[in-house]
């Protein structure tokens, strides 16, 4: 089975995703009633995350997590 996703930023805004972190459960939605079957989730520091209420707005979505990307952070930090 081939899964599509697309990425999502959960903490620092960036241009390659079309939504704001602070709007990542537009997202969500945006990604399920666009056909996606997962998310990648771009996450630059775990602090101060609440993973689990994400990870239920996925699952509310019928969606997976394919990636959880850090590249943010190196950015970022160096």
């Amino acid at each position: 089975m081939i899964t599509f996703s697309a990425t999502l930023t959960c903490q620092y805004d960036a241009p390659f995703s079309p939504f704001s972190a602070a709007d990542i459960h537009k997202g969500i939605a945006w990604l399920k009633a666009s056909g996606f079957d997962a998310a990648e989730l771009c996450i630059s520091d775990y602090q101060g995350i609440d993973i689990a209420r994400i990870a239920d707005a996925l699952a509310a979505h019928g969606l997976g997590c394919t990636t959880i990307a850090s590249g943010q952070a190196r950015k970022r930090e160096g």
